[in-house]
């Protein structure tokens, strides 16, 4: 469905590169087999690993080749609209990223964070948006500013990846989106 959905972009220039994390490389050949542009990244200890691996190896090779964008979208979204990459580019940000949920099928939330306020203290930190904030975002359609949004579908330019890149810290629970966020 993931392949179906990417062969369906309607962008008149962009190169769609598959980067599998997996532990073996059965999966890449697969993909392979089916004409499809694959590199593998070795995966490290654990998918945070995995996944800020696989977003550097795209963000090297956006530099070295000197596009102007890298769009993600991770294999777990669907329903991308086909003119996903004319819509973010239009939007004209360095950063933008569009609205998805996570979570179980009992509890969805945007993967999108707002400050976190202390009434001691003031800001302090970020949490995910609550019930209201989704039903303002979906009621106001557009562009939000917000403090960081998950990576699963999101452009981003070269400008910056030259400057930020991916990490993830062992000890910690977040995932490379997160810390590229707070970069």
């Amino acid at each position: 469905e993931f392949k179906e959905q990417i062969g369906k972009l309607n962008y008149p220039n962009y190169r769609h590169i598959w980067i599998d994390n997996s532990k073996t490389l059965d999966y890449t050949e697969k993909l392979r087999k089916e004409g499809l542009e694959v590199f593998h990244v070795e995966r490290g200890n654990n998918t945070r690993e995995a996944l800020a691996r696989s977003q550097n190896f795209a963000r090297k090779i956006a530099l070295e080749e000197g596009y102007d964008f890298v769009l993600s979208i991770e294999s777990d979204l669907f329903d991308i609209p086909s003119n996903i990459i004319q819509h973010l580019v239009g939007q004209a940000k360095e950063i933008v990223g569009c609205f998805y949920l996570i979570g179980d099928k009992d509890y969805r939330v945007p993967c999108i964070t707002v400050n976190k306020k202390n009434e001691a203290y003031g800001l302090v930190g970020t949490r995910l948006v609550n019930a209201d904030e989704t039903a303002d975002i979906l009621e106001h359609v557009g562009l939000h500013a917000v403090n960081s949004c998950g990576l699963g579908c999101t452009l981003i330019s070269t400008e910056v990846l030259e400057q930020i890149g991916f990490m993830y810290y062992p000890d910690l629970k977040a995932h490379s989106d997160v810390f590229f966020a707070n970069e």
